[in-house]
């Protein structure tokens, strides 16, 4: 990888005069709408080891075009890393990282950063330093296995091989975003915290009053190991931690790979039992559905969360939906989306796919194939693992790990599950609201200005990029939760693969420390404990198309400050009314729509849109 590292630095110095805009669309267009390549099947994770892999080579990354030795570039006068993160912002970054966003079974971990980077700071930093960080505390997900993130096994280790001792403020997760409010109302902050996920009006508003460092022109001197992984990444990923003047406020989890974990699954013995197909279209779904109640009746066939939306399902209508609960996560907070071309902002609440889109729910409902009162069901999404495995669900949406834990639960010899793509209207079209293929993970924090010693924190999180950070990050501890096979290469044990209270995923937090602390994060590990079913589902959801789907873009202090009071007024009133329409509390008519459309223009929803045009079109310059 240093080999590469510098090769790319030398193209982009060389590209850096000549260029003048980041690569086209049609340049940059995301390898991850083609079908993904099949995935090796890993070995049963009740063997003791899995068999010798061969070793895998470090994450794909393009070779530079051979070009004559350039002259050397001046010496920028600028504060330092601003000049290489100007050229960086210029140059085409699909040639770092994927060549091709596919799933990939990755039989040997691989560290990351390049040795270079990692030698730039010397562990354990000198002093005596704790830092603090705001976590929510998911009980739900981690009862039984731990009390508090104080629990983890590897927390001392960390503490020790970075000589800086970590302390968390752990709220709830129901009332982290309140507590948070109040935690910056009373200006008393701590080291890290998550303000991209919590603070109203965005990072760059953040910064504005004083709440967060600007990290941009220290990265590359004192968080090296970081910088590294994100240049030997993609461009996705590029302009995910970097806003609009290529700005670091933030700094993110950065997986090896992209994957999606995540999406539409269904009973496939009880499809086969009513002599069906898989359906892949809306009215496909429908009748299978209907029928699987006719003749198994479980209690919530199709299983719907508060937000009323039926995920991988509400593409079919050309919007990518919109939540009619607190809790629904959108990634503008209206439904907004790109035209089928990816050049023009709209918006959900304005589509007439929205109308078909509640049509159809509606059907659901009245067939009882969706709950009636799913506004009632909290943030949980109508299923898991236990309703799946006890036959009260026909179709849902989760994670491809929770598949194997069906397995094991269910009293049904018969039972099988199959993963479904997104569903679409006709045969041969295509669901184009999947995730943009990013290789930005979880645990993503700022730093604010209460931190007295920037350099050290940024040192402190430089750590969980480098090669040292990366066994007891991703694997915890040997002899415990991993061992190294003939080939010195890392496999979980028992402990991960079996743990006989939780999931792979949240045995992780106790065991590893991958779900802390920004980090390089190894995701082809969990890919070597999936069965073949979980791969094939990941192969599946992985290959989506995401060309309609609007990334996460940045707003000026200005146009934060517009469009949060905008967006709060306008939810208020269409979560109320789209509700009542799926509902049946009020009809959902020619009339009743254009009043709807002339109250959302009346309350400025144009506005938005205009902001949030402005602000795609500097995302797709960066």
């Amino acid at each position: 990888m240093k080999k590469q590292y510098l090769a790319l630095l030398l193209v982009l110095a060389l590209l850096a005069g000549l260029l003048t805009g980041c690569a086209s669309k049609a340049d940059s267009e995301p390898a991850a709408t083609a079908a993904a390549e099949p995935i090796a099947e890993p070995a049963a994770p009740s063997e003791p080891k899995p068999e010798a892999a061969e070793p895998a080579a470090e994450p794909e990354t393009a070779e530079p075009e051979a070009v004559s030795e350039p002259e050397e570039a001046p010496a920028p006068e600028t504060v330092p890393g601003s000049a290489t993160l100007a050229s960086v912002g210029e140059a085409d970054l699909s040639s770092v990282g994927d060549a091709a966003l596919e799933v990939e079974h990755v039989e040997t971990a691989s560290t990351g950063a390049s040795a270079e980077a990692s030698a730039q700071i010397s562990y354990p930093l000198d002093g005596d330093s704790t830092f603090t960080v705001y976590k929510a505390f998911e009980s739900n997900m981690l009862a039984g296995l731990m009390g508090s993130y104080y629990d983890n096994l590897m927390l001392s280790t960390v503490n020790e091989m970075t000589g800086v001792t970590l302390e968390f403020d752990s709220p709830s997760s129901a009332s982290a975003s309140e507590q948070f409010n109040l935690m910056i109302a009373s200006g008393d902050y701590p080291t890290f915290m998550d303000c991209a996920a919590y603070y109203t009006g965005g990072l760059s508003k953040a910064l504005e009053e004083d709440i967060i460092c600007d990290l941009t022109p220290y990265v590359e001197e004192w968080c090296p190991a970081y910088w590294d992984c994100v240049l030997n990444s993609n461009e996705a990923t590029y302009k995910a931690v970097t806003d609009d003047e290529h700005n670091i406020l933030c700094l993110y989890t950065i997986n090896n790979i992209f994957v999606v974990e995540r999406g539409l699954q269904i009973r496939a013995d009880w499809v086969e039992g009513v002599g069906m197909e898989l359906p892949r279209t809306t009215q496909e779904l429908y009748d299978v559905l209907v029928a699987i109640k006719e003749k198994y009746d479980p209690a919530k066939p199709f299983a719907v969360d508060s937000s009323g939306v039926m995920d991988y399902v509400v593409g079919a209508f050309g919007i990518p939906g919109y939540g009619v609960s607190s809790t629904s996560v959108t990634s503008t907070g209206l439904g907004n989306y790109l035209d089928e071309s990816g050049t023009t902002v709209l918006c959900t609440l304005q589509s007439e796919g929205l109308r078909d889109y509640i049509d159809y729910l509606r059907s659901f409902i009245d067939a009882g194939i969706v709950d009636g009162e799913f506004y009632s069901q909290g943030g949980m999404m109508g299923s898991s693992n236990a309703t799946v495995a006890a036959g009260e669900n026909a179709c849902w949406f989760s994670m491809s790990d929770s598949i194997a834990a069906y397995y094991q639960m269910t009293e049904d010899p018969n039972f099988t599950v199959a993963a479904l793509p997104g569903i679409v209207k006709e045969v041969g079209d295509t669901y184009n609201f999947a995730g943009i293929p990013e290789r930005v993970g979880r645990n993503n924090l700022c730093i604010s200005t209460a931190c007295d010693d920037l350099e050290k924190a940024m040192n402190y999180i430089n750590w969980f990029f480098t090669e040292e950070a990366f066994i007891p990050c991703n694997f915890g501890q040997e002899g415990v939760s991993f061992e190294y096979d003939e080939n010195g290469e890392p496999y979980y044990t028992d402990a991960i693969l079996n743990n006989p209270v939780t999931s792979r995923a949240n045995a992780q937090q106790l065991y590893c420390f991958a779900a802390y602390m920004p980090l390089y994060l190894d995701k082809g590990a969990f890919q070597k404990t999936s069965t073949a079913l979980e791969l094939e589902a990941q192969n599946t959801w992985t290959a989506m198309s995401s060309s309609q789907t609007l990334p996460t873009v940045s707003y000026t202090a200005a146009e934060s400050d517009v469009r949060t009071n905008l967006v709060t007024d306008l939810n208020s009133y269409a979560t109320e009314t789209v509700l009542k329409w799926i509902i049946g509390a009020e009809l959902l008519n020619d009339d009743t729509w254009a009043a709807f459309q002339g109250v959302l223009d009346s309350m400025g929803i144009r506005q938005v849109l205009d902001i949030d045009q402005a602000a795609y079109e500097r995302y797709e310059a960066r």
